[in-house]
Order: C-alpha cells, then sequence, then structure tokens
C-alpha cells in the first residue's frame, strides 16, 4: 500500500515538524548570516517537500485513524472478554477447590466403599465356590437316588406282571364261579317258578274240583227237579267255563298258559262274568268273536299294534257296548301303557279309543315271549290281578293326577266260549 510507503517520510517529517516547532523563533532571529541560515533554508526546502507528500496522504492518514479507533474499539471488546474470562477463571477456580476439598472429605468414604467391595467380591465368589460344591454333592445324590428309583421301578414292574398273571388266573377262576352262580341263580328262578307253577296249578286243581262239586250239585237238581220248574238261576249250567280264579291279596294267576284252553275251545260266543267273594255277578257280558285265534294272536293279527287299542281289529263288541280285548300269549313291551299288554291279558273298555280300562285280568308276574317279572311302570300290586271300580275307567299310568289308578277286586272271573 501506498501509506506504508511513504512511512519512512512520514516519520521524517514529524521529526522535522518537531525541530521546526523547538526552533521556529531561532530561525527567525539568526537569519543575519548566510551561512547560518543555508541549513535551515535546505531543511525548509524538504519540509515543503514533504508537505506536498503529507497533504496528498491526507485520505491515508484519515484512513488509519479509522483503523486505529476500530483497534482501539477491538482491543477494548477483547479486554472485556478477558476480564469475563477471568472472572469466570476466578470461579471456576473456587469451584474446583471446594471439589478438591469435597474428594479430600470423601476420599475416606470411597476407601472405604472400595474396602466393602472388595469384601463382598470375595463372599460372592465363595459363595459361588460353595453353591457349586453343593450343586456337585446334589448330582450325585440325584444320580444315586435315580439308580434306586429304576431298580425300584423294575421291582414293581416285575411284582406287576406276577400279579398280572395272578389276576388272569383269578379272573379264569372268578368267570368260573359267576358261570356257576348264574347257573345257580337260573336253576333256582326255574325251581320258583316251578314252585309257583305248582301252587297255581293246585289252586286250579282246587277250583275245578269247586267247580265240578258245582256242577255236580246242579246235576243232582236237576235231577231231583226232573218234570218240575225250571229254577231260574239265569246261569248257563250246560257249558263250564274255560277260564276262572279268585282274586285275593295274594298272588292266584300264575304262568302264561292259562288262557290256551279258551284259545282252543271251540264256539264263537264268548261271555265275561265277575262275581263278589259272595257269588254275586257284579259285571257280566256276552259277545261274538271275530275272526280266528291263536296263542299270539286274539283280538288283534298283528302282533306289533298288541299295545294299540285302536289297532285291534278283531276286538269283539260286547252287548253292552263295551269292548272286550285280549292280548297274545307271546307278546311284550314296557312301560306303563305297555306294560299291561305283556303276555296274556283280558281288558275290558267303554271304547276302542281309550287308554282306560273298567275290568282287566292280567297276572301279577308278567311273561312274554322272552320275559318275565312284576310288570312295571305303574301302580302294581298282586291284589290288582282283578281290577274293577264299579264300571269306572282306571289308569294304568295314574302317576302325578294323571287319571285313576286302578283297584284290586276280591272275587271271582270266568270267561265262557260256547257254540
Amino acid at each position: 500500500m501506498k501509506l506504508f510507503k511513504k512511512l519512512p517520510v512520514a516519520l521524517s517529517v514529524a521529526a522535522v515538524l518537531c525541530l521546526s516547532s523547538l526552533s521556529t523563533g531561532a530561525l527567525a532571529g539568526n537569519s543575519q548570516g548566510a551561512s547560518n541560515g543555508k541549513p535551515f533554508q535546505e531543511l525548509k526546502a524538504i519540509i515543503d517537500e514533504n508537505r506536498a507528500l503529507i497533504e496528498a496522504n491526507q485520505g491515508d492518514i484519515a484512513g488509519l485513524k479509522t483503523v486505529v479507533t476500530n483497534l482501539k474499539t477491538a482491543l477494548t471488546d477483547v479486554h472485556q472478554r478477558i476480564n469475563g474470562i477471568d472472572t469466570k477463571v476466578a470461579q471456576n477456580t473456587a469451584a474446583i477447590g471446594a471439589a478438591f476439598a469435597q474428594i479430600q472429605a470423601n476420599a475416606g468414604d470411597i476407601n472405604s466403599l472400595r474396602s466393602q467391595l472388595v469384601a463382598v467380591h470375595v463372599s460372592v465368589v465363595n459363595s459361588i465356590a460353595y453353591i457349586s460344591n453343593k450343586i456337585t454333592v446334589l448330582e450325585h445324590d440325584i444320580a444315586a437316588v435315580l439308580g434306586q428309583l429304576n431298580t425300584a421301578t423294575d421291582a414293581m414292574q416285575a411284582k406287576l406282571n406276577e400279579l398280572e398273571v395272578a389276576v388272569a388266573q383269578n379272573a379264569v377262576g372268578i368267570d368260573a364261579l359267576q358261570l356257576q352262580m348264574i347257573s345257580l341263580v337260573s336253576q333256582l328262578s326255574s325251581l320258583n317258578a316251578s314252585a309257583n307253577m305248582l301252587t297255581w296249578e293246585h289252586t286250579q286243581m282246587s277250583e275245578q274240583v269247586d267247580e265240578l262239586q258245582e256242577q255236580i250239585d246242579a246235576l243232582a237238581l236237576v235231577i231231583a227237579n226232573v218234570g218240575g220248574t225250571d229254577t231260574g238261576t239265569g246261569d248257563d249250567t250246560s257249558s263250564a267255563a274255560c277260564f276262572s280264579f279268585t282274586n285275593t291279596a295274594s298272588v292266584d294267576l300264575m304262568g302264561n298258559d292259562w288262557f290256551d284252553s279258551c284259545v282252543d275251545a271251540p264256539g264263537n260266543t264268548v261271555r265275561v262274568v265277575l262275581k263278589d267273594t259272595a257269588g254275586n255277578v257284579t259285571y257280566e257280558a256276552t259277545g261274538t268273536k271275530s275272526g280266528s285265534w291263536t296263542y299270539d294272536l286274539i283280538t288283534t293279527t298283528q302282533m306289533s299294534t298288541t299295545h294299540m287299542l285302536p289297532f285291534h281289529d278283531q276286538i269283539i263288541t260286547l252287548d253292552n257296548g263295551d269292548k272286550l280285548l285280549i292280548s297274545g300269549k307271546g307278546f311284550e313291551s314296557g312301560g306303563c301303557s305297555f306294560d299291561k299288554f305283556t303276555g296274556y291279558t283280558i281288558s275290558v273298555y267303554k271304547d276302542n279309543w281309550s287308554m282306560d280300562p273298567i275290568l282287566s285280568v292280567m297276572p301279577y308276574y308278567r311273561k312274554g315271549a322272552s320275559s318275565e317279572g312284576v310288570r312295571g311302570g305303574m301302580p302294581w300290586t298282586s291284589d290288582r290281578e282283578i281290577t274293577w271300580d264299579n264300571g269306572g275307567e282306571m289308569s294304568a299310568c295314574a302317576f302325578g293326577g294323571y287319571g285313576e289308578p286302578t283297584k284290586g277286586f276280591e272275587g271271582s272271573f270266568e270267561f265262557f266260549v260256547t257254540p
């Protein structure tokens, strides 16, 4: 720059100006000799020469002043920043001193904590070693126990195998005993059935003896009144009943052959008679057979519909309008509505759509084609082998207030088949 190139000249000018300010008066007063004034003249000439240069550099000088002013401002700002830094350094120095003091104060605690950590580490290492040893011992113990368990398991399995063999052998013996028991029960049942049959046959024979005696008495009466007047008893003594029995509180009607003689009897006219214990006729009605009878099919031609009254296509209409239904000896069913038709049974209904009879005759022990036992599913007792309630309908399923239950009737029942 031009300013820096002329810096020596400026310094010379400054020196000259200083000299001129000091000796101006001297210069004016000592102008008497040419030799004394010549240096000053030369100096003045130099000054004049340099004044022009100074004036020419006034712009650069002003710029320098501006730069100096800016530098002063910058130096002032730097100085302020340095003061701020000094303040912060002083503050940090105090804080660092306080921290060092705190560290020195806590040095004992840190050393104590370090010692405690070392002790804990040692304790943990020792505990791990102890636990590892215990685990090793337990593993050995477990292995020993597993060995004993396997040995015991093998021994138990051997015992189980022996027990299975023994159970199998005992099962054979038990099966044999069960077969013997079943055989004995069957024999006992047969003996009971035979005893009951003998009892029934004895009763039947007694009744037949009584009937024969009545016939003998009747014949004697006829002989005694030969040529006389008919007594008008209303009984047809020319033909005996094909079936009759007297009902008591005990079991009186046994087996399932008691109606065979009526099926085999010739004739198409049937008559049913119910008498009380005094011999008075309580109910009597007559009707005509429809179709042919067999032991299994009497008033129906389909055994599968024996328990359905409307399907009895050979039902007998009696002279009083009642309906006579007879089930065959081979039919069997169950339940309160159907068990009353298993084996031979005789029932009289108001009509062929009713389910409740007014008169029924059936053994206490029912016996069908393949089963036998007490009739189930209805209120049934041994005194109800004849049921009668003065002509009222009675329900075989009188549970929960449905219908009137059957009522046992003590007296006799007679069934006739005549030409």
